[in-house]
């Protein structure tokens, strides 16, 4: 679930949609939160890193705007 949430999110970002990305992203972001880490496999930190990474992309714009 939690990579199909990110792939949405993703996807979204992807086509200007931020403000729904924004919703997905989250959703992806605790769901990997709630997971107990010593049940989660390898593939777990690579997929928690790129949630990172692409939420900090819908905040870059941001960031330009305001400064």
């Amino acid at each position: 679930m939690v990579d199909l949430f990110f792939q949405i999110g993703k996807n979204l970002l992807s086509r200007g949609s931020h403000d729904t990305a924004v919703l997905w992203l989250k959703r992806a972001s605790r769901l990997l939160e709630d997971q107990d880490i010593e049940c989660l496999n390898s593939e777990a930190g690579e997929l928690r890193l790129n949630l990172l990474h692409t939420s900090g992309k819908l905040y870059v714009p941001l960031l330009n705007y305001i400064g």
